[in-house]
């Protein structure tokens, strides 16, 4: 398109404040703001963590202290006058028809049965989405992520006597069960291995260790999803590392160390592969599939509106637990219709943002299939879990994708164009970085 200079956008892995920060407006440096946040991040999740075994009581203490914390980040953006991210619009209509549909039912909003939960994700949000922007902080949010959650399970885990899967005794939060526990040492395992791909050769050791202890938890989980949701990103990952030039070396390498360590790790964990395979072949995984059954059109319609509630969903229905391990069947049993169905708009608007991100030529492609692969991992977490969307791995993958994807918002284009236009009108350089003719046609084309 005449007119359009789009930049050489720098590699991965170069200067923080590269010409990739500078359009998608990532790259600020870590004020005191944000460090004030990152702080208060670190002692919610570190509380949520541990609330049972330190012995306070969760909904006053440390809800409170999660719930001040979130109000405090959304405080520091409002007077940051930025624009909040979407996820974070989304995370209050959802809580807010949830308490509408409990309230039509005649129970108490905010600190009703399951209710709490919604506050903690959306001040774990707020946090998570912030801090996000930076580059050199989502690091070290990583790195803490990860190494919260090999803590945890030293300090806490324990194996079931029927085929010796791992749980937590002592802890909450999104570790409170061996499916959640799963998908988050999963997810973080795999994001340390893309981040391996732009460190430098003495961390990327660090990271390839951890990465490897993560899934050995996932592992000792036993945890068919869990599994299935790390083959995906180990997938995409193995793409990024065979396309990639700049990250190919280092990645033949890791692919090589995962291959040497393949036998001995196959001996440490015969004893669960084969708790594995038995759990695969449980005739009880019916029950699992009748949520999907015609008998569920049934249920929907009864709840298109306001929901049975928690206690309702968990004990009672047309067959044992109903909306079990799907988060939108269980947000549609539990809160109504009126919460499902803008959680599931949610998820369709983050994955059109994410086609479009794929299509611009701004990002090195090991970037997008990161995005691709956490978003990718999140969606089989929250398709397999109940209230997936609330686990700490799940709100670092949906800040994730805020941070990559929210200059393809319908607003964000339209600014970016307008400011483009008067450029030209005023014989200015155009903006650095702007879509080209091609990426233009591509978003006026969309109703998004």
């Amino acid at each position: 398109m005449a007119g359009v200079y789009v930049a050489q956008i720098p590699s991965a892995g170069t200067h923080p404040r590269s010409e990739v920060g500078k359009y998608l407006n990532v790259e600020r440096p870590p004020l005191l703001r944000r460090k004030l946040v990152e702080i208060l991040f670190y002692l919610s999740v570190t509380l949520s963590a541990f609330s049972a075994a330190i012995g306070l009581p969760l909904p006053f203490a440390i809800g409170g202290i999660v719930t001040l914390s979130g109000a405090f980040t959304f405080g520091v953006w409002i007077l940051s006058k930025d624009r909040l991210p979407i996820s974070i619009w989304f995370a209050i209509a959802i809580t807010a028809l949830a308490n509408l549909s409990q309230l039509l039912r005649g129970e108490l909003p905010v600190f009703g049965v399951g209710l709490r939960s919604f506050l903690f994700w959306v001040s774990f949000l707020l946090m998570l989405c912030y801090l996000l922007q930076n580059q050199a902080t989502q690091r070290r949010v990583l790195l803490f992520l990860s190494a919260l959650v090999i803590v945890v399970v030293v300090l806490s885990g324990v194996q079931d006597p029927g085929y010796g899967r791992l749980r937590l005794e002592g802890a909450a939060g999104s570790f409170g069960n061996a499916n959640a526990l799963a998908y988050t040492s999963g997810i973080f395992s795999v994001a340390l291995l893309f981040l391996s791909l732009r460190s430098s050769k003495k961390l990327r050791l660090i990271l390839w260790a951890a990465a490897a202890v993560l899934f050995y938890d996932l592992f000792l989980t036993v945890s068919r999803g869990g599994l299935f949701a790390y083959a995906c990103g180990i997938a995409v990952l193995l793409i990024s590392v065979l396309s990639d030039r700049g990250v190919r070396i280092g990645g033949i390498v890791m692919i090589v160390a995962v291959a040497l360590g393949s036998f001995p790790g196959a001996y440490l964990l015969s004893d669960h592969i084969t708790a594995l395979g038995e759990r695969v072949e449980l005739t009880s995984e019916s029950k699992r599939l009748n949520v999907y059954s015609l008998s569920t059109l049934h249920d929907l319609k009864d709840t298109a509106l306001v929901g049975r509630g928690r206690e309702m969903v968990d004990g009672v229905g047309s067959f044992p637990r109903p909306t079990e391990h799907n988060t939108f069947l269980y947000t549609h049993m539990t809160y109504g219709g009126i919460a499902a169905w803008v959680y599931l708009a949610w998820l369709i608007t983050l994955g059109i943002r994410i086609l479009r991100m794929m299509r611009a030529h701004h990002l090195p492609f090991s970037i997008k299939l990161e995005v691709v692969a956490m978003f990718g991992m999140g969606l089989v977490a929250q398709f397999l879990s109940n209230q997936g969307q609330q686990f700490v791995c799940t709100i670092y993958v949906t800040a994730l994708v805020e941070r990559y994807t929210a200059p393809y918002g319908r607003r964000q284009i339209g600014a970016r164009l307008a400011k483009q236009r008067e450029g030209e009108r005023s014989n200015q350089e155009p903006l650095v970085g702007l879509p080209t003719g091609h990426d233009q046609a591509g978003f006026h084309g969309s109703g998004w």
